[in-house]
């Protein structure tokens, strides 16, 4: 292929000029939103490949389909040195506010729960792992603060 037409655009999260071989991808992700969006229940999808084959690049396409549709979303990328609460919460209370939804009892609710979680530090947790949300209600107890992980994502999500 001529070097000057390719397509491969390196660097992490570089959109190329084409995004190819990944319109499965972007129509199954289609489906899992509409899906949701009716009640139905839907598989997760899990993105794997070697570095530097546009995983990020098509995250950043599936968050842009999302927010198309008036999906919130958020950012959060797992680092082995760093509890999961805090970032988990300011990624999907950033989920929340970018939405700007007037229901509020129901972001109220929402909003508790995530504060809730991100509240429910471990004992001993270092000072960058807590996380004092700027959330304006109270935490919502008996929701997301178990203090046992699995439980908490469960019910966070």
């Amino acid at each position: 292929m001529d070097p000057i037409r390719n397509p491969y655009a390196p660097g992490a999260g570089q959109r190329p000029p084409e995004l190819a071989g990944r319109d499965e991808q972007l129509e199954r992700f289609q489906v899992v939103l509409e899906r949701i969006q009716r009640g139905r229940p839907e598989r997760s999808m899990i993105l794997t490949g070697l570095r530097g084959v546009g995983k990020t690049v098509l995250l950043n396409a599936l968050r842009s389909t999302a927010v198309r549709t008036r999906w919130g979303t958020g950012k959060y990328e797992a680092r082995p040195d760093q509890g999961m609460r805090r970032p988990m919460s300011a990624a999907l209370h950033t989920a929340v506010r970018e939405l700007g939804h007037p229901q509020g009892g129901e972001v109220d609710h929402v909003l508790g729960v995530i504060k809730a979680f991100a509240q429910k530090d471990q004992p001993g947790a270092k000072l960058r792992d807590r996380w004092n949300p700027g959330i304006d209600v109270p935490a919502i107890t008996g929701r997301a603060d178990s203090g046992d992980i699995e439980i908490d994502l469960v019910e966070l999500l």
